[in-house]
């Protein structure tokens, strides 16, 4: 696996199991990252999430209290802004599972020994 597509599978791990802001995303991608030896920048990490909303991979949101509580974002989200949050969308939840078995951490969170990082990319 090479730098770019770990980083696309971590962001995209970080979005699977809920609504997190980008804030969130980029601090737990940047501890996985640096698990594997490699440090992640916040612009990279914006740059794939934006990329995987693009790509139809990821869906943005805007939380409320009132009712809807989340209403679906048709637009890209301005980098500065900090009121949005993001969730796979089906095809993301696709491709996530098409990406487990190159999940570069076992069952304890500790790197798998077999794993490598390609130096390609």
């Amino acid at each position: 696996m090479n730098r770019n597509n770990l980083i696309h599978l971590l962001v995209l791990s970080q979005i699977a199991d809920g609504y997190d802001d980008f804030d969130h995303i980029r601090a737990c991608v940047a501890e996985l990252a640096a698990k594997c030896g490699v440090q992640v920048a916040s612009e990279e990490v914006r740059g794939i999430l934006w990329s995987q909303l693009s790509r139809g991979l990821a869906k943005a949101y805007r939380l409320s209290p009132s009712r809807p509580k989340a209403e679906e974002v048709a637009h890209l989200p301005d980098a500065g802004d900090r009121c949005y949050y993001f969730l796979l969308s089906e095809s993301g939840v696709q491709e996530c599972k098409s990406l487990s078995g190159s999940w570069p951490f076992d069952e304890n969170d500790e790197l798998r020994a077999d794993w490598l990082l390609s130096e390609s990319g």
